[in-house]
């Protein structure tokens, strides 16, 4: 949570949600289905 103060002298406050998006390669171990559907996309 971010707290800052605007302009107007008014709170801001402000959620962050990190994420880690885990993808590389090639994806051929997972080949054929990386044929038609990134890897990104696997269930």
């Amino acid at each position: 949570v971010l707290k800052f103060k605007n302009r107007n002298n008014k709170v801001k406050v402000i959620f962050v949600i990190k994420s880690v998006i885990t993808a590389a390669g090639k994806g051929t171990r997972l080949l054929p289905i990386t044929k038609e559907l990134p890897k990104e996309m696997m269930p």
